[in-house]
């Protein structure tokens, strides 16, 4: 039994409706001030004010810190006032409704983990993401109780803040009520629902609101680390969209775009509604122009100028011709399959990474003067993100030469063809031959390959669950580790 931990409702604090304990008013924007706060409640001396870390208390210590907000603000006639006042009275509702939902969904969600040594799956994911959000809106409902009294609380400024967190609740309703959903139409332990169309199920995605997860609210469900990198795409997302559908030449729309990411960054609510209307509404070709924004010049040359130093960072050319493989479990040859989907045999590219030269390495000369290091053990077969039709392996190449250096192993990142020009399979295809072609030729790599791990990212993660799955539909050695 967690520590029993609550509001005591009976000690708001003096007559004017101030709490009795004060947190010190902190400088900088209202999400620095909500950073700086502790993730649990303070616990005072005379018990006044304690949280319980329970998932579920949780939900009754918001309501309570929501009345207790809700109380102070009912006399305030003016227009933040009454606004907060409303965005409170929201908050309870939708935690009124939100509560026995997550109750019912964590109550099912073990049904549907791997075994009972791995409890994991959507379910799980999603009440984490609704947990993240009633700990953040906690935290806000905290430090307006505490610092609503003070000269320095700007009313106009949190009075959005609690209504951007209001809105998030109430998609995340929406959410669970889509999870029950989910279930009832699956079978039991199944989770996808085979029974239903793909419309069914983007029709049901066209509730929920989406523009409060782009706004105040972006990246709440991740650290902090996280969230100005998330802040920084979503506003050149949004700035860039405003150019690359504008007329006029280049430095006109460099110049725009200057003055778009000013205003996106300065208004959250504009630059959440422009993200969802581009998510919506562009085609692929938006998709592929700001992905490939990480594929210009400057973009390649800051990996060998900021990033580790390694020895060995090119590209190769995987020849398509016939392989022949030594299966897993037997001694039976198996003919690997050339890439032939949509445009005939081709070659595929790759990069092979390494913080140092190897011996047998591909494209080192034999009386080189640098340190030649034996064959490493490992390798780690890299498959990069970009849904399907951007990105490369070097716009990829800063954090697979830290990877280079730190596990002193070589790295080949794969190259694939990209869609639309190449639709699936030929990516997956692709994706196998060259691993084969890895395991075949792993003395060119520098690795005597006794331990491979496959590495990737969204589109390559999915390509590499792909190529595991043919692995063990053909009889192929399999990775290590994924």
């Amino acid at each position: 039994m967690p520590n029993e931990q609550l509001i005591d409702s009976s000690k708001d604090g003096d007559d004017s409706g101030q709490p009795s304990a004060i947190l010190p008013t902190t400088s900088g924007s209202p999400e620095e001030q909500l950073q700086q706060l502790p993730d649990e409640l303070a616990v005072e001396a005379d018990g006044t004010l304690k949280v319980n870390t329970d998932e579920l208390y949780l939900f009754d210590t918001l309501i309570e810190l929501c009345r207790n907000n809700i109380k102070y603000f009912e006399d305030d006639e003016s227009e933040n006032g009454l606004r907060i006042h409303g965005a409170f009275v929201g908050l309870i509702d939708h935690v009124v409704t939100a509560k026995p939902l997550v109750k019912e969904v964590h109550d099912f969600a073990h049904e549907y983990d791997f075994d009972e040594n791995t409890p994991g799956n959507g379910f799980r994911s999603f009440l984490y993401v609704v947990e993240c959000c009633v700990k953040t809106t906690l935290k806000l409902a905290r430090y307006v109780m505490e610092n609503r009294g003070t000269m320095m609380f700007r009313k106009a400024m949190y009075v959005k803040e609690v209504e951007a967190y209001n809105h998030l609740l109430a998609s995340l309703c929406t959410c669970l009520k889509h999870c029950h959903t989910l279930r009832r139409w699956t079978e039991p332990g199944h989770l996808f629902p085979d029974s239903r169309t793909v419309e069914e199920l983007l029709g049901k995605a066209e509730t929920i609101n989406q523009f409060c997860f782009y706004g105040r609210c972006l990246g709440f469900q991740f650290c902090e680390s996280m969230k100005p990198l998330l802040k920084f795409i979503s506003i050149g997302m949004a700035g860039f969209s405003e150019g690359y559908y504008s007329e006029g030449g280049k430095i006109s729309k460099a110049t725009s775009l200057m003055f778009t990411s000013t205003k996106y960054m300065l208004d959250p609510e504009l630059r959440a509604r422009r993200i969802v209307n581009i998510s919506q509404h562009s085609n692929v070709d938006f998709c592929k122009a700001f992905w490939f924004l990480a594929e210009s010049e400057l973009m390649h040359s800051l990996p060998s100028f900021v990033g580790f130093k390694v020895k060995v960072s090119r590209v190769i050319t995987i020849p398509p011709e016939p392989i022949e493989l030594k299966a897993e479990k037997s001694d039976v040859m198996i003919s690997i399959p050339i890439a032939q989907s949509h445009c005939g045999a081709g070659p595929v590219k790759a990069r092979l990474i390494s913080a140092v030269k190897r011996k047998g390495m591909i494209g080192e000369k034999v009386n080189t003067r640098s340190t030649i290091h034996p064959p490493s053990a490992g390798l780690i077969f890299h498959c990069h993100g970009g849904g399907f039709v951007a990105q490369s392996s070097k716009s990829h190449e800063s954090y697979l030469r830290e990877w280079a250096v730190s596990l002193n192993v070589p790295i080949l990142s794969i190259d694939y063809s990209l869609a639309p020009e190449f639709p699936f399979p030929r990516a997956l295809e692709e994706v196998f031959y060259a691993y084969c072609w890895a395991l075949k030729n792993c003395e060119l790599l520098g690795t005597t390959a006794e331990r491979i791990v496959f590495a990737g990212d969204s589109a390559g993660a999915n390509l590499n669950l792909g190529c595991v799955m043919k692995c063990i539909e053909m009889g192929v050695r399999r990775p290590d580790g994924i």
